[in-house]
């Protein structure tokens, strides 16, 4: 008897795999992400215990591509062929099985057993005597008649299996008892996590990404490959990711979803009931609600079973948030309620809260909600709205709805209405407003205009503190003359004045002043009547101590502080630093400006990506201040060019000095100084909305963490003495500022520069600085004034325990210099260790004599096994090369590490 069957044989033999093609994606998508995956299957495959292997993952995940990189690898060992399960094939009798069954003899009738050995000796023909491994894909389609005898064709050892199932709840009951009872080992393939979407894009057309981009893309498409590719396919088109100096940023445009993106999402996205269909209405209406807003209007098993198949996201904590998983998803959906639906949601959520408070971001939804479906709005609730937009750094939301005001109250949000132009790039606009304000003080309430000409203030300060300060003044000047005018204000100038405080003390900072700054913090916790206001004046006082050298006092603020207050827990030379100010230096200047880069319009899709944008200029920073200068630059370039996309200046250049200093640092002059061209830092777009935004350097801190990478660089490039001048210079310059921390900062580089003249007033100025990184540049100067190799052995150890490799290996430098000098092998063996360790970790640093006489990679390796107590005899074997070529080698490490026998190599080694 013969199956009869129109389509097509469908075997397919070793020759020709890349023919099944159902769900194949970019080839990018997996080669850099899953090799370990796909290096698990083949070895699966090949084992004869057990049955095969179980690939199970939602639609989108690249199961289909994944399982075709294991057969290309298997295609000289096996007999490929395939089973395919569809809807169509599953209605009939062993539908899937159809195209392997034409023209197979079958005997005693279409009995699944029949069908089963017909089909082993027809198979076992075709492999003449070659391995068969049956691929059967949408297992979860398979009718029941296919699923047995495929079963039954894996228990009989005809046939390896690489089954591919979305969802093993509807795979046919064979298919999962052979996983159940061990048979198949299953592996599930998930979206790709945040990491592996990053490096997913860093290997994408072999063109390194931003930390940015991989995030938004993350955002959107919740780790789908198949919505990734498609996705960054749009978003290059529509000028959403550009190039920036050969690397893939993201402009600020918003991003754009076309029909591609939608229906690559559809594919992925099975029926939801109405209750499921609801909440998800809501959500993507709503961009996220918590859990309790949720639960008020929506069933919470609709929410269990959307978030059991990965549908929504439930975040952890005391207050859990739900969304759904992707930006892509929101977006869709948003798209397709109709007008009455949406308003009909829009009325039943506020109706489940007309006595419950709504948190603001769900406030600022609806009211945005509101705009886009014409549900009702009250001028209250816009005046709310607006002030919560402004507050979230969404200027686009926060004009739409100032838009929807009457004139009364257009006119009283006016400095909400100039920062939202500022935050969307028209700072010219954001400039004619407040300025026309600034002359007509009395034309407007108190309270409308303070807070406006702070907001001037700070616009102004970025190009003239002076001007900023005569503002602040003015507001000062004003408010001394409504208070002497009627007691009754008083209560009304004390919220002002306040904000007016916290105003000077961020001038002051921006400017460099940074002990005023700490008086008037100082006194605004003692004299306000707000909780928030002291609880801010604390936050920003702990910053302010790490720089003038009260760490241990910050540390202490923040045990106090009921806010979250960035101080580091424990204080070595790198943490300390860097966490602690060079860090919070760059904040200070970066946080607003990215914030404001990204705000147009789409800061809830770019939340997360700014965020990471100023991790990665972070981190790399921190490396380059280590020495990890390949590590650095791995974050700097991207970090820089993203800056440069957004036109921030103060940020671009920090990045811009810290590689010039990385690229000094590998010997690569050229590159060094290429990063050391202004022009090469400075934004090349025109930022938002027409305008470069921050044409001066930035505020002092920027200032002070662009000279000591630039200095440093120099010192690498051409002269150290030089350097040394310079570094001296800004010493002085942060003395006159009462910054000791920052003068100890300088000293310390001058000293490491080989400037011993400056010990003496290392140790003074450490001195009166708190903290342990203190403590070892008093330690650090001591001996280089007492001319104590052992000291600086000891201080070097310190360094590179707490993971400064590069101060370690100066340090260390300058005891073998003494130990050499003295001729004393008690410090010169432990410095060219610590010197050899360090340059290991710091990777390919350009060598220097200072550095001493250094192993060759054939003589570490021989005088490592040496060490360990293995024979001449033996390293010889094992390296293949001769007794003698073994101790020619021994004899140069002895004399470069000047030791004299295996046990001084061996704990010098130690």
């Amino acid at each position: 008897m013969s199956v009869s069957n129109s389509v097509a044989l469908h075997v397919k033999l070793a020759q020709e795999p890349s023919s099944w093609t159902h769900g194949v994606l970019d080839e990018h998508s997996h080669d850099y992400c899953r090799r370990d995956m796909v290096r698990t299957m083949v070895n699966v495959l090949r084992d004869s215990s057990g049955f095969g292997v179980l690939l199970v993952g939602e639609h989108g995940t690249g199961k289909t591509y994944l399982a075709r990189k294991a057969i290309d690898q298997l295609k000289n060992e096996y007999l490929i062929v395939q089973a395919q399960g569809s809807s169509v094939a599953s209605a009939l009798p062993y539908g899937a099985l159809r195209p392997l069954l034409n023209g197979v003899q079958i005997v005693g009738g279409d009995h699944p057993v029949s069908v089963a050995q017909a089909l082993s000796q027809h198979l076992r023909q075709l492999a003449n005597g070659q391995d068969i491994l049956l691929c059967v894909d949408n297992a979860g389609d398979l009718d029941e008649l296919s699923a047995l005898v495929i079963s039954q064709l894996a228990g009989r050892g005809v046939v390896r299996l690489l089954v591919v199932c979305n969802d093993l709840l509807a795979a046919p009951s064979e298919v999962v008892s052979l996983w159940r009872h061990g048979s198949l080992e299953r592996m599930d393939i998930g979206s790709f996590s945040r990491d592996e979407t990053a490096e997913w894009v860093s290997s994408h057309n072999g063109t390194a990404a931003s930390a940015a981009v991989a995030t938004a893309l993350w955002e959107v498409s919740g780790g789908s490959p198949r919505q990734l590719d498609v996705i960054w396919a749009e978003q290059m088109e529509s000028k959403a990711l550009i190039l920036q100096d050969g690397v893939w940023v993201l402009s600020g445009k918003l991003f754009e979803y076309r029909d591609t993106a939608v229906n690559a999402l559809l594919l992925g996205i099975g029926t939801h009931t109405a209750t499921e269909q609801r909440v998800v209405e809501l959500l993507a209406l709503t961009n996220g609600l918590s859990l309790g807003e949720l639960l008020a209007v929506a069933d919470s098993s609709a929410v269990d079973a959307l978030q059991m198949r990965g549908t929504v996201r439930i975040t952890s904590g005391s207050n859990p948030r739900v969304t759904l998983a992707t930006q892509l998803g929101a977006h869709m959906v948003r798209r397709h309620v109709p007008s009455c639906r949406s308003r009909e949601l829009h009325k039943a959520l506020s109706t489940a809260h007309q006595k419950t408070t709504l948190q603001p971001s769900t406030l600022l939804a609806m009211a945005i909600w509101a705009l886009d479906c014409g549900a009702e709005l009250s001028q209250e609730q816009t005046v709310r709205a607006v002030r919560l937009a402004v507050d979230a750094r969404r200027p686009v939301d926060a004009l739409r709805l100032l838009d929807y005001l009457d004139a009364a109250n257009r006119r009283a949000m006016v400095r909400e209405e100039a920062t939202s132009y500022y935050l969307s790039g028209d700072a010219d606009r954001a400039g004619h407003i407040l300025a026309s304000m600034e002359r007509c003080a009395q034309e407007w309430p108190l309270e409308t205009w303070c807070l406006a000409m702070i907001l001037w203030a700070q616009m102004l300060s970025e190009d003239s503190t002076a001007r900023g300060r005569e503002v602040l003044l003015r507001v000062r000047a004003e408010l001394d003359q409504a208070l002497s005018g009627e007691a009754s204000t008083a209560v009304q100038t004390g919220a002002l004045r306040d904000q007016l405080a916290l105003a000077e003390a961020e001038l002051a900072v921006f400017d460099g002043r940074y002990r005023e700054a700490c008086d008037v913090l100082d006194r605004l916790r003692a004299d306000t009547c707000s909780a928030s206001n002291r609880e801010i004046a604390a936050t920003r006082l702990a910053g302010i101590w790490t720089i003038v050298g009260r760490l241990t006092d910050a540390q202490k603020l923040s045990r106090a502080s009921t806010v979250r207050v960035d101080v580091p827990a424990a204080f070595g030379p790198t943490g300390e630093l860097f966490d602690a100010v060079i860090t919070r230096f760059i904040e200070s200047v970066t946080q607003q400006d990215l914030a404001a880069s990204c705000a147009v319009g789409c800061s809830q899709t770019f939340d997360a990506a700014r965020a990471d944008a100023a991790n990665q200029l972070f981190d790399g920073v921190l490396s380059a201040y280590a020495g990890r200068a390949e590590d650095a630059l791995n974050q700097l370039v991207p970090a820089l060019a993203q800056m440069r996309a957004w036109g921030n200046t103060s940020a671009a250049r920090v990045a811009a000095a810290a590689a010039a200093y990385c690229h000094a640092l590998l010997g690569d002059n050229d590159g060094a100084l290429s990063f050391l061209n202004p022009v090469t830092a400075a934004p090349t777009a025109s930022g938002f909305g027409g305008m470069q935004r921050n044409s001066t350097v930035g505020s002092r801190a920027v200032a002070s963490v662009c000279s000591y990478f630039q200095v440093m660089a120099s010192a690498e490039l051409a002269s150290a003495e030089k350097a040394n001048v310079r570094l001296f210079a800004l010493a002085d310059e942060e003395k006159r500022r009462r910054a000791p921390f920052l003068e100890m900062v300088f000293l310390c580089a001058a000293v490491r520069g080989g400037s011993t003249d400056g010990a003496q007033r290392l140790v003074n100025v450490a001195g009166s600085v708190q903290g342990r990184y203190a403590e070892i540049c008093a330690l650090y100067g001591t001996a280089i004034v007492k001319r104590d190799g052992q000291l600086l052995v000891g201080v070097a150890e310190m360094a590179e325990e707490a993971g400064n490799d590069l101060f370690a290996r100066d340090v260390a430098r300058a005891a073998l210099k003494l130990g050499t000098e003295a001729a004393d092998r008690s410090i010169t063996r432990p410095s060219a260790r610590i010197i050899r360790s360090c340059i290991q970790h710091l990777g390919s640093l350009k060598a220097s004599n200072d550095d001493g006489q250094t192993l060759t990679s054939r003589e570490l390796e021989v005088a490592r096994l040496a060490a360990a107590g293995v024979s001449n005899r033996a390293i010889a074997a094992k390296m293949h090369i001769s007794v003698r070529t073994v101790e020619g080698h021994l004899y140069q490490v002895y004399g470069k590490l000047q030791v004299t026998n295996r046990s001084e190599l061996k704990s010098t080694f130690a």
